[in-house]
Order: C-alpha cells, then structure tokens, then sequence
C-alpha cells in the first residue's frame, strides 16, 4: 500500500506523517518502492512499540543517520530496543559513501529485523483500518485538488466584492 496510508493506518496525524514523507525523501529513498519499503518498517515499529515511537522522529532521525553517517535519535533508541549493536551499525554506516547507499542499508536491517512483515500482518489482521485510512488518503487528495483548482477563482471573487465594497 501507499506509505501515507501505513502510517494513516497505525494513527499517525497527517502533518507528521507529511512531514515523515520529506524527511525520508531527504534521506536519499527515491524510489516509490524504497518509501514504501521503510515506510512499512516504521509503520511496522509504531505497532510494536506504540506511543515510544512516531513516524515523523524516526524519519527525521533517519535523515540525519544517513547524512552524518552515525545513528541519532529515535532511530538509536529503535535499532537498541531491536538488539542491533549500535557500534557495528554505526562502522557500517561510516563504511558507506552515499546517503542513498546507508538509506537501503537501514531499510534493509529494519526489514530483517521483522518490522516490514510485522506491519503486514497488521495490515492484514486490520484490514478495515487499512482501507479507512487509504480512503480518507484518497478524499484529502481529493479535496486538495479541488481545492487547487477553486482558489483562482476564489481569489478573484474576493478581489471582485473587495473592489464593489471600496466604490
């Protein structure tokens, strides 16, 4: 599914999750399917560890991982509470030339450890939820368009009656 729907689906708000989107963009995830891929790991982290962890820290910590090269923030506290070792992660990553290259790596490590297929089964067990969420996804996208496209005219209409009001 959509990653906006995931983290929909596990009651993330939209700005965070908006905001969760840039930052893993920002991370070097280029590809629709390598956002989809981390997006169902830390969809897959909100399930199992609840309120410990938001999409939008972890995505943001996840940015910073991939350009400093060392492992901050939510995502230390997430690879600790996985039992991955921080110091080996952290030589891997320095090990890494590019900001795309760690991306995949996290993604990677994150998928291993059962997060992806955590929040599939979630998906799957949830599935009303899942389809509420892409629905509500779909109608903002929707509205936004609708939006986008009534707002010349709005525009126009305001300068109009503002224009009547000072005659």
């Amino acid at each position: 599914g959509n990653a906006r729907t995931m983290f929909d689906s596990v009651g993330q708000e939209t700005d965070q999750v908006t905001e969760a989107m840039g930052n893993l963009i920002q991370a070097g995830y280029q590809t629709r399917d390598s956002i989809e891929d981390i997006s169902a790991s830390l969809a897959g982290a909100v399930v199992k560890y609840g309120d410990t962890f938001n999409v939008e820290g972890l995505a943001e910590s996840i940015t910073t991982t991939t350009q400093l090269g060392e492992v901050t923030g939510q995502l230390t506290d997430l690879l600790e509470k996985e039992g991955v070792n921080v110091e080996s992660f952290n030589d891997k990553m320095a090990s890494m030339a590019t900001e795309e290259e760690r991306a995949n790596y996290i993604s990677q490590l994150l998928a291993d450890q059962g997060l992806t297929s955590l929040y599939n089964k979630y998906a799957e067990t949830n599935g009303a939820i899942v389809d509420a969420s892409a629905a509500q996804t779909s109608f903002t996208d929707e509205m936004n368009k609708l939006s986008e496209t009534l707002t010349p005219l709005v525009t126009k209409v305001t300068e109009i009656v503002t224009k009547i009001m000072e005659w």
